[in-house]
């Protein structure tokens, strides 16, 4: 009940969504953000980034700013459409996981034998 009540509170008050997609057959990821204003009853869409020049000794800026809950949104979006991390193996759950598996295997192996850690 509490999640539909968040969902219809973020409708009323207005949302702004990020979304990610991959064609079937693609090399890219195409990226939408929009906005819904509710009690002026449109929506609002971010357009294509348009690359201007600058000086080599430009400070350079964002060319966007997210909340954290956005870029949370954002990196969901883009593991739905089958981007991983670079580096790292896994989320935190699944290495907690595997640090299990291995402790019980260790424990059957080695149930006579003091385990590194224990000595």
């Amino acid at each position: 009940m509490s999640d539909t009540y968040d969902q219809l509170t973020q409708v009323r008050a207005g949302r702004t969504e990020i979304g990610a997609h991959r064609k079937a057959w693609s090399p890219t990821i195409e990226l939408a953000l929009w906005h819904h204003d509710p009690h002026a009853g449109v929506t609002y869409m971010a357009q294509p980034v348009t690359m201007t020049q600058i000086a080599e000794s430009a400070e350079i800026q964002p060319f966007a700013r997210l909340r954290a809950e956005q870029a949370q949104q954002l990196m969901d979006e883009l593991w739905r459409a089958g981007v991983r991390p670079a580096e790292g193996a896994g989320s935190v759950g699944q290495l907690g996981a595997v640090q299990a598996h291995l402790a019980d295997m260790r424990r059957l192996v080695f149930k006579d034998q003091p385990t590194e850690g224990t000595r």
